[in-house]
């Protein structure tokens, strides 16, 4: 009979844990990684070595394990126990006096202890706590600001002002009773505040005690504000408050939720594509290789794919700044019906609930209600949360027949108003025109009073080409090179839809200045009405 040793299955069972932790907290994300501080790994590096050998001294990982872990049946003359399972097949735990027990070898042993405790130095040591740690000798050290100023010297004795040695000399035998303008003038006594900080020759320790001391008495006594004992009440009475902000903030729960609704299929109805969203922690190390000018696929899910790539340009992409949204946090419905906003306008909450939009809605207001509460509690430092249609929106984008420009509608959910936009647009096709009127039609919906024209365009103010007179030009094959310098006027945003038609061009056009000059206008548009919690 073989069973494995305790020993084993606990180091097994705890590398399995704070693998699985670790992946939640994201930190197996490249761009965790790319940001981090080179002392973070070296510091988690050094403890893990240092609590792995206590463990393995401590424990003693190099002896066999005393007790084990079996499957199978339980036997009387053993001192095993039963821990779940059936009558004749269970997991079973007993003493290894009487049992070949097979353990790993210490080394394997020592090594995923050296790998636990990496991941939780990992979790511990952050770039914050390095810049910490780095700033501790300043804290201590004792600077000017920190210490008292020197004493002042007494006022310099003034000279006899000239012209009174002869009126002094007659004071003293008595011709002349007074001395006028020649009499010494009082010194001027100023009253200073007392210093409160450290003296220059005060030992630490005793103004530590000193400021102890004061610290105590303020609170203890109210002065001009609650004491401790208003303050301690006030919390009591909103500890339900102060609990579940304390775990949304742990839990890293969505601080903003907007909604859009579209009648296109979903591109990612495969089972992998969604297996891969789901484990996808942090999409910013992938957004900032997109492609400037993708062609959209001629599939079935082309036009979704290419309303994708729109979205994570205009929102997420952290290659534009400044950056106004979170992965995760706007949501597209796919397969939505021609009218949904129709229907949300009418019934939102049963609306919501159908497309499973509601439950995220409706925590993120209960969110923003308990930080409102504890905002006028005044017992945190809380600025008044924004309003609730800055982080909570809907919006609307259906394909048919013709354009049409955004309208926009109001519900109230849970008693908080909220804006409902709804817009339609010509179906989109693998032309690179429809690629850049879904750019406009998009920023449009999602930032109210969005313009964008000449006067923001980066084309030239002066006098450029015709759209008519520069097709012509490039559709003559004869000194090319001589005129991709008129290229860089060429804004797609506000005409030139002659370059879409020409792949080869499109080549060499420099779309990426002109894209990241409509997704800057768009942003610092959209952050004025839109935000997070």
């Amino acid at each position: 009979m073989t069973a494995i040793g305790a020993r084993s299955v606990t180091a097994l069972v705890l590398l399995a844990s704070t693998t699985a932790a670790l992946w939640v907290t994201g930190i197996f994300r490249e761009d965790y990684w790319a940001q981090l501080d080179p002392w973070v790994p070296f510091l988690a590096g050094g403890f893990a070595v240092l609590g792995s050998t206590l463990v393995f001294t401590f424990w003693r990982l190099v002896d066999r394990s005393e007790y084990y872990f079996r499957v199978g049946d339980r036997l009387p003359w053993l001192p095993e126990i039963a821990l779940v399972g059936s009558r004749h097949r269970a997991l079973i735990v007993g003493h290894a006096a009487h049992t070949e027990v097979r353990d790993l070898p210490p080394v394997v042993q020592r090594a995923i202890y050296v790998a636990i405790f990496f991941g939780l130095g990992l979790v511990a040591v952050t770039n914050r706590a390095v810049a910490l740690l780095r700033d501790v000798p300043a804290v201590f050290a004792a600077s000017e600001r920190d210490l008292c100023s020197e004493p002042k010297p007494p006022p310099v004795e003034t000279k006899t002002p000239p012209g009174c040695k002869l009126v002094i000399r007659a004071f003293e035998l008595g011709f002349t009773k007074s001395l006028g303008s020649c009499a010494p003038k009082a010194a001027e006594q100023k009253i200073e505040d007392v210093c409160r900080k450290r003296q220059r020759d005060e030992p630490y320790l005793h103004y530590a005690w000193r400021r102890l001391d004061t610290r105590v008495d303020d609170l203890t006594t109210l002065g001009s504000g609650p004491g401790v004992v208003d303050r301690v009440a006030a919390q009591i009475d909103h500890v339900a408050a102060l609990a579940d902000s304390a775990a949304d903030s742990v839990a890293m729960h969505p601080r903003s939720s907007h909604h859009l609704f579209t009648n296109l299929p979903d591109p990612h109805a495969a089972l992998g594509d969604r297996v891969h969203a789901t484990l996808e922690h942090g999409c910013g190390a992938r957004l900032a290789h997109l492609t400037h000018f993708p062609r959209m696929a001629d599939t079935p899910a082309g036009a979704g794919k290419l309303l994708e790539h729109v979205i994570d340009q205009l929102l997420f992409n952290p290659a534009y700044k400044p950056v106004v949204a979170q992965c995760g946090e706007t949501i597209i419905h796919w397969a939505a019906p021609v009218d949904a906003c129709t229907r949300l306008t009418a019934r939102p909450r049963e609306f919501l609930a159908a497309t499973e939009a509601l439950e995220p809605v409706t925590q993120l207001i209960a969110w923003r209600a308990r930080k409102a509460e504890l905002a006028r509690l005044h017992v945190r430092e809380l600025a008044a949360p924004p309003p609730a249609d800055r982080i909570v929106s809907f919006q609307c984008l259906m394909f048919g027949d013709g354009d049409a420009p955004p309208s926009e509608h109001a519900i109230t959910l849970d008693g908080e108003r909220f804006r409902v936009r709804d817009t339609r647009m010509a179906p989109i096709t693998g032309d690179g025109k429809s690629q850049v009127r879904l750019y406009k039609r998009l920023a449009a919906l999602l930032a109210e009073s969005f313009s964008y024209g000449r006067l923001t365009s980066n084309e030239s103010v002066g006098a450029r080409p015709d759209d008519t007179a520069m097709a012509a030009a490039f559709r003559d094959p004869s000194l090319l090179l001589t005129k991709l310098d008129l290229l860089r006027d060429a804004d797609l945003f506000i005409g030139s839809a002659w370059l879409a038609e020409r792949n080869d061009v499109l080549e060499v056009y420099p779309y990426h200045l002109h894209l990241e000059n409509f997704i800057a206008i768009f942003r610092r548009q959209y952050a004025l009405h839109r935000g997070r919690l």
